[in-house]
């Protein structure tokens, strides 16, 4: 973010969401960016040597690639579901309107948040982007190695788009109608109420951060996989 924020320190107005993004940031477990650390260190198996992996600039590269794209997706998530608050502040929308608001700026505040968060969760998933690249440059695995990565980074990215879509299309489905086999809707509300946890949530929060740090670290995609 101290990078953006260099590039950018010309364009008037970019500081206020790089604070958003800041404060966005600020919070939260770190888990991905530690299990895409684990991931880099599965094949390694000298301690020593395990200890430098799991706190090298490879693995914090990585891991804040994770923690950007992690926060691109809650920004987005917020303004679906209207939240009020995320780790115990305003969510970036609500934020984002109050900023509207104390300025006297013209328009709706509720609007302008809305919008500014979403721009918010674009920027965050572009440097999430730029930050990944970067660890697959600087980190000196094999091209191969690199490419399975970026491309299990950017599958992961797909499939939570495509999950929170099913979320908010799961949300506007109609109810089962009057005399429908009762057994077979429940089975079926089921079936997509799991499809919308493992692609919004399930994977992306567990199994690709370790997926994506084992292919960087140089594990065949298959063995990764299974």
């Amino acid at each position: 973010l101290a990078e953006r924020r260099t590039a950018l320190v010309g364009v008037g107005g970019a500081a206020d969401l790089l604070d958003a993004a800041t404060t966005l940031l600020s919070g939260g477990k770190r888990m991905r960016a530690v299990l895409a650390a684990t991931g880099l260190a599965l094949a390694v198996e000298d301690p020593a040597e395990r200890e430098e992996v799991i706190a090298g600039p490879t693995a914090a590269r990585l891991g804040a690639a994770l923690e950007l794209y992690q926060a691109s997706a809650l920004a987005h998530d917020d303004v679906i579901d209207a939240a009020e608050t995320r780790r115990g502040l305003p969510a970036a929308h609500r934020a984002m309107a109050s900023l509207h608001a104390g300025r006297g700026w013209r328009g709706s505040s509720s609007d302008f948040g809305s919008s500014a968060a979403i721009l918010l969760g674009d920027l965050l998933l572009s440097a999430a982007g730029r930050e990944a690249g970067s660890a697959l440059a600087a980190s000196g695995a094999d091209p191969a190695a690199c490419v399975a990565a970026r491309e299990a980074f950017d599958a992961m990215t797909e499939e939570v788009a495509v999950g929170q879509f099913l979320d908010l299309r799961g949300e506007a489905l109609p109810l089962p109608a009057p005399g429908e086999d009762a057994t077979a809707a429940a089975a079926l509300m089921r079936d997509q109420a799991l499809e919308v946890v493992l692609r919004k949530s399930a994977r992306y929060s567990v199994a690709s951060p370790l997926l994506i740090g084992a292919l960087l670290a140089g594990l065949s995609p298959a063995s990764a996989e299974h």
